[in-house]
């Protein structure tokens, strides 16, 4: 034995100097350290004191750890392990390169081969050889086949190869067949069909250019043959100017940079996916398993086309013969910041191939899918097993495994079983409320973990028997966005506001126009019909005009010649406009006296009506918004001096303590909130109340005793949240003639067919309004009140996700919602006094009276002057007229009457002759001719 490890060490022997730098804690750093098989997976514990982790990528509980304690080996740094990889590989293999420390410059490089004897109890057994007697090149790679037989073991001045099971190496000096000199390894990936690819850069016009070289591997090691042969070399073209600048310069060689790392997986049909994350970038190659003659370029995926990027493609591996799956990694362009983390899934069946308008088919993690809470953000490495597993290591070297599913079930990620030491693995779950799943989670399904409901529809798995399918949502009276969990009623999504507008003052704000308006208006609506002033005058003077009527037809018929004037005395006695001269007087006097009894009902009736904000709708007037209010709104710095009378309510507001509410709308309800305040440099957790007014809805409430600082309400467990209700509440303070009122308001923000997202931001600024009440009488003091009244400030693009953005971007159970508490440096200062005092009732009254009955003798002297002069002249022309007419009619009668008596007395001389011995008749003569007719003096 010891002979041949001294033949091994004299074929790779090779006097070459490297410097080396140990970093304990970076697992960023050379090559991978985390592999996987169909069989097995092996992660690195310690890099310094070779001890790995072993376990299974199934549901197996079968979990090891090997401290590696070989003579001399103990203490060895790990710069590569590597696994057979296939379909059928051995299960139970795998091997690591290593430098031993501890010796100066002169610092030895083993490969160890450890076979697993035993997972119950832990047990394996190890074989190794010694690559070189010197420190090895910063750059250089590991590989092993398929039956974990033969390794190889390249760097920059040597290859070497060596067969465990005849104990025999073969060591080439330089680099292998044709490959140029220069060429820098990244990585190597050996297939279980006798060939493998290695990876690297070659010098090109001062930059290095990611490149691929093909070769052949026999499955055993014979000395006196080429078992190692390159069948073809590829450089991959850069295909963005930004590519080229960030490309490695050619002085840069000599120490190892994590940034232009590389990766490589081969399926069992020959495609090939090469990552190169200094590239941002993933190529899809291919080749024949039956002639290993030539890479050939199928595709490639950039993480973006538009813009400067690094991390995407830093590993990669296949889920199984069709599934691509890349760690995307975000991290800035200098290598310095990282930024996100994220693995997705390609789907490559059906002849498919990777190229830039290729979506992912879905990635890890998301809102449901959530990162384990002890794993750190950032994932430095990661491989998938043919068994149908994803398993990544985070910066801290801890390792999850991300199992399949059955149907019904997604793979719980948030969940961290412990397998052993620094591994976790996930559990299947049933979907959260919201979303549902159909089928299992594996292969390409492995992240599909429950399709959110769309809008319009809702699941519950505590109040619906179905566990597949969302129910629909009552459309009139609920609110539901996609991913809701319950039939939310709309009350939850009202906002309760106190800001309201101000008062205007009326139109008319002096007393008299009010009260003329009013007692002579002529708008006589039905309803209001019986409290119009001028209606009741109207009746009045009817009623006066009815009795005038009557008085004129007494006065023509000359009857009740007492009463008329017992009546007239009356009146005459009540005439206060022409000084008891005329009856009529008396009549209009009474209609006075009803509008004098309107105005003093009236006048104390709206002084009543103040203040407004107490007062009921006015029911001596059709006017339902008549006041005895009149109103002034200002705007002013609280910069400037406070008034003296005003300085006790603005000390009450400031005294005033909060109680925050928050309301989440159609979420699960089973989740974990802090609250937290921040004030200027200082953070303070409070301590919160949850209550769950309705199925989907969850109350946060929280006390406050300031009115600026930045509270953050840190929601955990969450899934889809529909929309979010802020309000605070504070209780009223009396103080004499000075309130501050209860606050109470709610602000609701949703956006139909939206949903919340993860980092919500609210501006609240507080303003005060002052409202100021001037006493209704000279000398009364005023009512001061205050109030907080809310103006919000949002961003609804940064609140809010469309359910694209959301299945895109809300990767995290966490959702952080923040408002900005903030007091407006301006103050609203309103005031309300009375249009009318009641010290000044008395005399506005008294002039009213006096107008009215000015009015009415300056009518009735009109109508003495003007109407009735004119209203005789019409008569007497009309009169004389008639008289004419008359006359006219007289002259005619005449002429006739003088032809009648001239006949009747030439009749009267014949009747004489013939009769002259009669007895004379009695002549009855019609009364008209009774004027003119005499009898005959004769007889």
């Amino acid at each position: 034995m010891t002979f041949l490890l001294i033949s091994i060490f004299l074929l790779c022997f090779a006097q070459y100097g490297y410097s080396y730098d140990h970093q304990l804690t970076d697992f960023d750093l050379y090559g991978p350290m985390l592999v996987a098989n169909k069989y097995l997976v092996v992660s690195v514990v310690n890099r310094t004191y070779p001890s790995f982790a072993v376990y299974r990528p199934n549901s197996s509980n079968e979990f090891c750890i090997f401290n590696i304690s070989i003579n001399g080996l103990n203490q060895t740094y790990v710069m590569h392990i590597a696994i057979p990889s296939g379909v059928t590989p051995v299960p139970n293999i795998f091997t690591y390169q290593g430098i031993v420390i501890g010796n100066g410059t002169n610092e030895a490089s083993f490969v160890v081969q450890i076979t697993i004897t035993s997972m119950s109890p832990c047990s394996y057994s190890s074989k190794f050889y010694k690559v070189r007697n010197d420190t090895p090149s910063d750059y250089s790679t590991l590989g092993i086949n398929s039956f974990g037989r033969v390794s190889v073991y390249l760097d920059g001045p040597s290859t070497c190869m060596y067969d465990f099971n005849t104990n025999i190496g073969r060591f080439v000096h330089g680099q292998p067949g044709s490959v140029n000199s220069s060429f820098v390894y990244y990585a190597m990936e050996i297939s279980d069909k006798g060939w493998g690819i290695a990876a690297g850069s070659l010098p090109y016009s001062g930059y290095y250019i990611p490149t691929l070289f093909l070769f052949t591997l026999n499955g055993s090691i014979n000395p006196g043959i080429n078992n190692y042969a390159v069948q073809s070399i590829m450089k991959v073209s850069m295909e963005f100017p930004w590519q080229t600048k960030k490309a490695r310069p050619v002085s840069n060689t000599t120490d190892y940079e994590p940034v232009y790392g590389m990766s490589l997986s081969i399926n069992e049909n020959g495609d090939v996916l090469f990552g190169v994350q200094s590239m941002n970038t993933v190529f899809h190659l291919y080749v024949d398993p039956t002639n290993m003659t030539s890479i050939v370029f199928k595709g490639s995926r950039a993480a973006s086309t538009t813009t400067a990027g690094i991390g995407f493609g830093k590993s990669v591996s296949w889920l199984d013969d069709t599934t691509a799956v890349i760690l995307a990694n975000d991290v800035s362009l200098d290598y310095t910041e990282w930024y996100a983390s994220r693995i997705e899934i390609y789907d490559l069946s059906g002849g498919k191939q990777l190229n830039n308008t290729q979506e992912a088919y879905s990635s890890f993690p998301t809102a449901i899918q959530s990162r384990y809470s002890l794993l750190t953000n950032r994932i430095v490495a990661m491989v998938a097993s043919y068994a149908g597993s994803i398993i990544f290591a985070d910066s801290d070297g801890s390792i999850y495994i991300i199992l399949p599913s059955p149907t019904g079930y997604y793979s719980a990620t948030h969940i961290g079983n412990v397998r052993g030491h620094g591994v976790y693995f996930s559990s299947p779950a049933i979907c959260p409320a919201g979303y549902i799943k159909q089928g299992p989670a594996q292969g390409k399904y492995l992240f599909d973990t429950c399709q959110i409901c769309p809008v319009g529809t809702y699941y519950n798995p505590n109040t619906i028997n179905s566990s597949n399918t969302c129910v629909a949502c009552n459309a009139t009276n609920t609110y539901c966005s996609f991913g809701s969990v319950a039939d939310i009623p709309l009350d939850y999504t009202k906002s309760i506001s106190q800001a309201i507008p101000f008062p205007k003052s009326p139109d008319l704000t002096g007393f008299e126009d009010i009260l003329l308006l009013n007692m002579f208006n002529t708008d006589f609506e039905t309803n209001c019909l019986v409290t119009t002033p001028f209606f009741w005058t109207l009746i009045i003077m009817g009623v006066g005009i009815v009795f005038l009527i009557t008085m004129g037809i007494l006065t023509l018929s000359g009857k009740c010649k007492n009463f008329r004037a017992k009546i007239e005395m009356i009146f005459t006695h009540f005439d206060i406009i022409n000084d008891g001269e005329r009856w009529i007087g008396g009549v209009l006097s009474i209609t006075i006296l009803v509008m004098i009894i309107f105005t003093g009902l009236f006048t104390s009736s709206f002084l009543k009506q103040y203040p407004k904000e107490t007062s009921e709708a006015p029911d001596f007037t059709c006017d339902e918004t008549l006041r005895n209010s009149q109103f002034s709104s200002r705007m002013q710095s609280l910069g400037a001096a406070i008034p003296a009378d005003t300085a006790t309510i603005f000390n009450l507001l400031s005294q005033q303590s909060f109680v925050a509410t928050v309301t989440l709308l159609n979420t699960v309800v089973n989740l974990t909130v802090t609250v937290e305040k921040t004030i200027g440099t200082i953070t303070e957790q409070l301590q919160r109340d949850l209550y769950v007014p309705t199925d989907g809805c969850i109350v946060i409430s929280f006390n406050l005793t300031t009115n600026m600082a930045t509270i953050t309400v840190n929601i955990t467990g969450s899934t889809a949240i529909g929309g979010v209700r802020i309000g605070l509440y504070g209780p009223e303070i009396v103080d004499i003639n000075n309130k501050v009122q209860e606050l109470n308001f709610s602000y609701a923000f949703i956006i139909q067919n939206q949903t919340l997202s993860q980092e919500p931001y609210f501006e609240m600024d507080l303003i005060q309004v002052i409202n100021e009440t001037k006493g209704l009488s000279t000398g009364a003091p005023s009512q001061f009140s205050g109030l907080w009244i809310p103006k919000f400030s949002k961003d609804d693009d940064r609140n809010f996700q469309t359910l694209a953005e959301y299945e895109k971007y809300h990767a995290e159970s966490q959702t952080t919602l923040t408002i900005d508490l903030t007091q407006s440096m301006y103050y609203i200062y309103n005031i309300e006094q009375p249009i009318i005092k009641t010290a000044n009732v008395v005399f506005k009254n008294i002039l009213f009276v006096s107008m009215c009955m000015e009015l009415f003798g300056f009518g009735f002297l009109f109508f003495k002057l003007a109407i009735s002069p004119l209203c005789r002249l019409v008569s007497r022309l009309i009169c004389q007229k008639n008289d004419e007419s008359k006359e006219e009619n007289n002259e005619g009668e005449s002429e006739s009457e003088k032809e009648e008596e001239e006949e009747d007395s030439d009749d009267e001389s014949d009747g004489n002759e013939e009769d002259v011995h009669e007895i004379p008749k009695q002549i009855e003569l019609p009364p008209e001719k009774t004027k003119w007719y005499k009898p005959n003096p004769k007889y």
